[in-house]
């Protein structure tokens, strides 16, 4: 048995031992044996491999001894990264989403290319320009295909009951609103952030002031599921909520950290704000300046922990770095990250079931700012 692991093992793996190599010195792992071993590999690398992608590939490995917030991206990703980041992209205004039995249409845009030619939520998905749809891709690579540049035309084939319909849909310069709100009650209204990028402060600015024109004195302020995004938006939204003071300091390694403040254009007289494991980032700068200034309450279970900045350096070929360089304290000093943010009254979210639109976190946020 032995003798014939061994035979499996040399079919499988065919070694040739350079002695030069094998009982070579103690080496420094520098520049110059960077060079060596990059010169190695192109002299005698069997198969296909350009220096660039040898380049590519290094520079990615010095970044996977980073956090996971620092990266190196291509060109593709870096241009997606701006497309979140702005709020910003061209397409047909539509968000699709997946479950079990194929891609569908969550939401549509008032007024995008989407609506426009009459495709609504919940359609369902068949074909992009003809081609059927792969139910094994990711929703990722779907959306790729339905974007594309302003101008251009896409030919979406989608399921409605029984209905099939195709429509020709010409591709627009989207703005993603990042702000829902609503009135729940007579003075109690509700604020969803669902990330900041750069319309969130205007658009955030247009929300509170339809709110108090219909009464509103009190909020609920939604950030689950928020990743975080811009810090001069959240600084700016932050303004709403959080009384006149320091509202956040960044350290970084060497220079002198940086201090910012709160004007204190405080909007309502009582607020309430919704967090989970997925509130990230910008987001918990906010919930984090809220509860440490006691200018309102955390409802829902403990946030996602990333207390560190990180700096964009876009390069000449399109590519860029993003790397951390600073970390970030709030008010009263503390550092989140890693830890999170526990919230003041703790509430586990219930899945609902037979299809309903319960909300167990929303009901106690709305029974608790009703208080007294």
């Amino acid at each position: 048995m032995k003798k014939l692991r061994q035979t499996l093992t040399l079919l499988f793996t065919i070694v040739i031992l350079s002695t030069n190599l094998a009982y070579a010195d103690p080496i420094t792992k520098d520049k110059e044996f960077f060079d060596a071993v990059k010169e190695y590999i192109m002299q005698n690398y069997a198969l296909e491999v350009t220096e660039d992608q040898l380049y590519d590939s290094a520079i990615k490995g010095m970044f996977d001894a980073l956090d996971p917030y620092s990266t190196y991206m291509d060109e593709e990703e870096y241009k997606a990264f701006m497309e979140e980041a702005t709020g910003e992209f061209a397409g047909i205004g539509a968000v699709v989403g997946k479950r079990d039995d194929g891609f569908y249409l969550v939401s549509i845009n008032e007024g995008s290319p989407a609506s426009k030619v009459g495709l609504k939520p919940m359609d369902i998905l068949i074909s992009v320009n003809d081609k059927a749809i792969d139910l094994k891709q990711d929703t990722e690579s779907l959306v790729k295909q339905i974007r594309g540049q302003s101008g251009t035309s896409v030919k979406l084939t989608v399921k409605r009951g029984n209905e099939v319909l195709t429509v020709n849909i010409v591709r627009a310069q989207i703005q993603v609103n990042p702000i829902e709100y609503k009135t729940l009650e007579k003075d109690l209204g509700y604020i969803r952030i669902t990330e900041f990028n750069n319309n969130t402060y205007n658009n955030m600015t247009t929300a509170i002031q339809d709110l108090k024109k219909q009464g509103i004195k009190k909020i609920i302020l939604d950030l689950r599921g928020n990743p975080g995004g811009s810090l001069d938006q959240v600084l700016k939204v932050s303004n709403y909520f959080v009384p006149k003071g320091k509202l956040l300091e960044i350290q970084y390694k060497e220079d002198k950290p940086d201090a910012f403040y709160s004007t204190g254009n405080l909007q309502f007289e009582k607020v309430a704000v919704l967090i989970d494991g997925n509130t990230a980032s910008a987001s918990e700068i906010l919930a984090g300046a809220i509860q440490d200034t006691k200018s309102g309450t955390l409802i829902g279970t403990t946030t996602y922990g990333k207390g560190v900045v990180q700096d964009l350096y876009p390069l000449k070929n399109g590519e860029a770095i993003k790397l951390t360089i600073a970390k970030y304290v709030l008010p009263t000093g503390r550092s989140i990250n890693l830890k999170g943010l526990n919230p003041d009254k703790k509430v586990e979210y219930i899945m609902p079931i037979n299809n309903s639109n319960t909300d167990n976190q929303l009901i106690t946020a709305i029974e608790f700012i009703k208080q007294k």
